[in-house]
């Protein structure tokens, strides 16, 4: 693990600063399979996080200098990634590395920086909802276990009892399938998320849809 040479990187006062240059590379550094480089960390950075942005990925700022977060989600992947800059004697290198999620939608995630071949997405929910999942539906039972198995032929009230799930992927999930199917109705969930003063990534994703299922209702 990378994390036991955090010794060799500077710290910041302000995380939102960062030194002039980025660190040098630490001793014994395991670099990962995706890495970008640079003829200066300032343009390395602007360019690489512009196109970020543009993918629809979240960056964040850490007590580290020159060292980020960036999440991102697709369907139900989640991704937790760590962006390193490095100074080196000719150039600056960026290693970026998953931390956890979805290998297939990190795998697309790192075509679409390197504007290679676009990698198909992989259908991510059953084309049909599964028929012992439709049944305890009916019966008003809902499980964080059964959502894998939902699909887009349930009646739209059936995603909303999933806006409480502890699971906030799920909850994400929901508020954003309910955004797509254009609900427009009230519910006590959709309204505490639009009012919430968003402290994470998902938070963030959650009130995005909310927002948006709150314009869709406003227009009706």
């Amino acid at each position: 693990m990378n994390s036991i040479f955090f010794n060799d990187l500077q710290l910041t006062e302000n995380s939102h600063r960062s030194t002039v240059i980025p660190p040098q590379v630490p001793r014994y550094w395991v670099f990962s399979h995706f890495t970008i480089t640079g003829a200066t960390g300032n343009a390395l950075r602007v360019q690489l996080f512009a196109k970020l942005r543009k993918l629809n990925v979240d960056i964040s700022s850490t007590i580290y200098s020159w060292k980020y977060r960036l999440q991102f989600c697709e369907g139900p992947a989640l991704l937790d990634i760590d962006c390193f800059f490095f100074q080196r004697e000719s150039d600056v290198i960026v290693d970026i590395n998953l931390l956890s999620g979805d290998r297939w939608t990190w795998h697309r995630l790192k075509a679409d920086v390197n504007n290679d071949v676009s990698i198909p997405r992989l259908i991510s929910s059953p084309l049909k909802t599964a028929g012992f999942v439709s049944e305890r539906l009916r019966r008003g039972e809902f499980a964080d276990s059964d959502f894998q198995w939902l699909s887009d032929d349930i009646p739209v009230e059936w995603w909303l009892p999933y806006l409480k799930s502890k699971d906030l992927n799920i909850v994400r999930q929901s508020m954003e399938k309910l955004c797509l199917l254009k609900y427009a109705g009230h519910n006590s969930e959709i309204e505490k998320w639009k009012a919430l003063n968003p402290a994470s990534f998902i938070e963030r994703e959650i009130q995005k849809h909310a927002l948006k299922i709150a314009h869709i209702r406003s227009l009706m």
